[in-house]
């Protein structure tokens, strides 16, 4: 596990430092919530790109509607688009050959960046998996026996805790729920700033 949140440590710090040399009003952790980010090809814009989209939820859309089980609230999805990067004929011609490589290639290094991060959020999830089946799968059991109210009381949630490795999965899921809650957040945020622009 350590291993993990180090790599997305360090890859956080080399996108924020980054992020400051290019100018980039996003931070890391905006960064990496983007649904995409890629360059564009030179041919359909004339220049180069980074674009970055985004998926929210359009609070000002929100409708109220009845269902069997009663009353549920829906909010429009959307997605937006943000340049983020542009190395353009103007620039390029104000540029040595060498500072043009090195600027775009800096942008490259983002988009490595955005998926190196992305990717190790979604191995450190697998491993996770993989390493707690068990444990999960015990956990998770719990909501059909019936009757059972107090999570304390339940036989999967005893059988969990028996396991010789519940402490290791409790540490885990405790680690990514963490990382869970800084997303949500982060989305949340992003739902109010974007319904509002």
């Amino acid at each position: 596990m350590e291993n993990y949140l180090q790599k997305l440590n360090d890859l956080e710090k080399r996108t924020e430092s980054l992020i400051k040399e290019l100018g980039i009003k996003f931070n890391a952790k905006r960064l990496f919530s983007f649904a995409t980010l890629y360059l564009l090809d030179f041919e359909d814009s004339k220049s180069f790109k980074i674009v970055a989209s985004e998926n929210f939820k359009d609070m000002n859309s929100k409708v109220v509607i009845n269902t069997a089980i009663g009353e549920a609230t829906k909010y429009e999805k959307k997605t937006t688009k943000h340049q983020i990067f542009l190395l353009g004929n103007r620039k390029l011609q104000k540029l040595s050959k060498e500072d043009a490589i090195e600027y775009l290639a800096k942008g490259i290094e983002l988009i490595g960046l955005y998926k190196q991060y992305r990717a190790t959020r979604e191995a450190f999830q697998a491993e996770f998996e993989s390493k707690f089946a068990i444990n999960i799968a015990a956990n998770n059991l719990y909501v059909v026996e019936k009757n059972v109210e107090d999570r304390e009381k339940s036989e999967y949630i005893k059988y969990r805790r028996a396991l010789e490795n519940d402490a290791e999965y409790k540490e885990w899921s405790y680690t990514l729920f963490k990382l869970e809650t800084e997303d949500e957040k982060l989305k949340e945020l992003k739902n109010i700033e974007l319904s509002n622009k």
